[in-house]
């Protein structure tokens, strides 16, 4: 296993949300939520959707705003994981927000990513094509993967965020987290 210092618990920030986003915010998440969830813990990806669709975004995009606010890759978005998210996109420490999108991309949440969900990751969240995104990987591997095991662990992931700001931003793709 590798090292999980980059798993989100979103539990201690789902606490502090009012703290961190204002009560007022917060109550408008609430009854965003109510209003497309209704008494259900979850959604799926379909109504997802309809909570995003002031956003605007294609289909391609959504997807991978969904991927990211399911924190526990489980194929649904609870109230707390979609609170969470907002709250982080808006006032989360670059720290938590490199931990939002290493979570997305370790799709098995074993603490590490590998060049596979690395290159899948890419493929949804980025505009890239498929030779951009090969070299791309190879990159950032060669780059971060300091113990060559071929994974990225979370301490070289937030190496390569420190040393390399614009390769991150375009890792981010559609995600906008930065």
């Amino acid at each position: 296993m590798g090292n999980n210092v980059g798993v989100l618990d979103h539990r201690d920030v789902y606490k502090d949300a009012k703290e961190r986003i204002g009560s007022g915010f917060l109550d408008d998440l609430n009854e965003q939520w109510e209003a497309i969830a209704g008494n259900e813990k979850q959604i799926d990806e379909e109504k997802f959707g309809e909570l995003m669709a002031h956003l605007k975004q294609d289909q391609r995009k959504l997807e991978s705003i969904f991927n990211m606010y399911d924190i526990d890759h489980n194929g649904y978005i609870s109230k707390k994981e979609y609170i969470c998210s907002v709250v982080l996109l808006m006032d989360g420490s670059l720290n938590e927000k490199i931990s939002l999108v290493f979570n997305t991309f370790d799709e098995n949440r074993n603490g590490v990513v590998s060049k596979k969900e690395f290159k899948r990751a890419l493929m949804v969240i980025t505009t890239m094509d498929m030779d951009q995104i090969s070299e791309f990987s190879r990159e950032v591997f060669e780059k971060c993967d300091t113990n060559a095991d071929g994974k990225l662990q979370f301490d070289e992931f937030v190496e390569f965020v420190h040393s390399d700001e614009d390769g991150f931003k375009k890792l981010c793709g559609v995600l906008q987290v930065v």
